[in-house]
This record gives C-alpha cells, structure tokens and sequence, in this order.
C-alpha cells in the first residue's frame, strides 16, 4: 500500500509510527513531505505531485485556497487535484497546545503577557525572576490550558481524524505534548489510530504496545519543554512528580530573552 503524507513536521511521527501498528504498510511505502518545505522551495514540489499521483493513501494537513497550489481545498488546481483519483485521503488537523507552560519560545517568546506588564512598569529581567521563583507571577496556564483543546476542535471540523477530546481528558495526567506543536508518541497512537481504521476499512486492531519502552518521543522530534512550579501548581499537571530538574533555569533564560527582544537589554 503506497502511502503520501503532506503535513508539517508532525508527518515524521505518522510516517514513523504507522509501521509498528500495522504489518500491512511498511515505512519503505510511506513517503512523506513537509507542507513548509514544499512552499518555501526546500523541497521539490514536482516530488510530492509525482508520489501523489501514484498514492493509494493520501495522509494530509488541510491547507487553505491561500497557500494556492500547495493548497488542499477540493475542486480547485492544487495538491489534491494531483492525488490519484483512487486514493483514499485522510486528514488530520494540525495538533497543537500552547496551554502546558508558563512561557515557550517560537518566533520570538511566547505567552509573554505577565512579565511584559512587569518590563513595562519598570521591572529588569533579574526582577522578574525573582518575582517567578516566588511564585508571584500568574501564568493563566489552567485556562490556557482549557482552551487550547478548543481551539484544535475548531480546526477538526473539516478534518477525519480527532484529538481535541481525548488532549482536554488527558493532558493533566498523562504527557501528550512535548512542545507546544510536538505530540507525544502516545497522541500520534491515538491519531494513528483512527487514520487505520479508515485505511483498513475497520478491520484494523491495535497490537499491544509497550507504551513505556516506545518512549514518549518515539518520532525523535526536537525539543521539549520542562515542567515547572507553574505547570504543576496553576495548570495541574499531575503526569510528574514535581517540578522538573534544570525547570527555573530553562525559564530564567526565556526571561532574559524576552528583555533582549524587548531591547531592553
């Protein structure tokens, strides 16, 4: 079964873990493209319309009429017109979380509201730091926290795989995001899943997985933020014991960032 997937990085995960899932589709039948790397040249687009045109699966990120021919909105001179006319196509939304952390950097620092209103009354970055180790400063993360889930179940309305509900169960107690856009192996399962139901005409069973030995980065995407007094006290993270090691330091550093892009420093 020949198997495309145009997403952003997060198709690593699905291309990698699809094959411990399944005997029927190896990762050798899979390929996948960065939606970004496409658009921004990196990466021939000539390559994903030739695999597209030969799929028998078609795993996507929706992209809007904006993106134009790298699009994925049907009746239209774009990617999905390129996919075999066969094809099974299955979408799956672009999983994301900015609710666990106090502050995570992309682009510039984010969730940064609290400690700008410190910077802009007079505050310096050691300020606020000591203010953070306190415990003074409020994150807001428990309503982000909320919030996020229902944000992701808006982008599922067009999509055939769902998150949001079982990331506004879980997300307290087990470790489902390692950044705000890097799942974790157990949500790529639970994606998974559902995209093999369809792929397999409901004929698919999961096979038992050892949830612990696959380890919650099984993909090897980069990058995870640390839990920290804040995660555990204002958003109620339980899936660790406390505060993380090296937690205050990954945070004071985001402080001083956050001052540099302010020039404040």
């Amino acid at each position: 079964m020949r198997v495309v997937i145009y997403a952003n990085c997060q198709g690593i995960g699905v291309k990698t873990i699809i094959p411990l899932l399944t005997r029927n589709i190896s990762e050798d039948h899979i390929s996948n493209f960065e939606n970004y790397k496409i658009i921004s040249g990196e990466d021939s687009y000539d390559n994903l319309i030739r695999a597209a045109g030969q799929a028998e699966v078609f795993i996507y990120q929706p992209l809007g009429a904006s993106q134009g021919k790298f699009s994925t909105v049907a009746g239209e001179d774009n990617v999905m017109s390129r996919v075999h006319p066969d094809a099974r196509k299955i979408s799956f939304p672009y999983i994301y979380n900015n609710g666990l952390w106090p502050l995570y950097h992309e682009g510039t620092v984010q969730n940064a509201a609290p400690i700008d209103a410190l910077f802009a009354a007079g505050a310096n970055a050691y300020e606020i730091i000591e203010a953070y180790d306190a415990g003074e400063i409020f994150f807001n993360i428990e309503e982000r926290v909320a919030q996020s889930p229902e944000v992701l179940a808006g982008r599922e309305a067009e999509t055939d795989v769902k998150v949001a509900d079982f990331l506004r169960t879980h997300i307290r107690s087990r470790e489902l995001m390692l950044t705000q856009n890097h799942p974790t192996t157990e949500t790529f399962i639970h994606a998974i899943d559902q995209m093999l139901t369809i792929m397999l005409e409901g004929r698919y069973a999961r096979p038992d997985l050892d949830l612990a030995s696959l380890g919650n980065n099984y993909a090897a995407l980069p990058g995870r933020y640390p839990i920290d007094e804040r995660c555990v006290e204002e958003g109620g993270i339980t899936y660790t014991r406390g505060p993380e090691e090296g937690a205050k330091v990954y945070y004071h550093n985001l402080i001083h960032l956050r001052s540099r892009e302010l020039g404040l420093s």
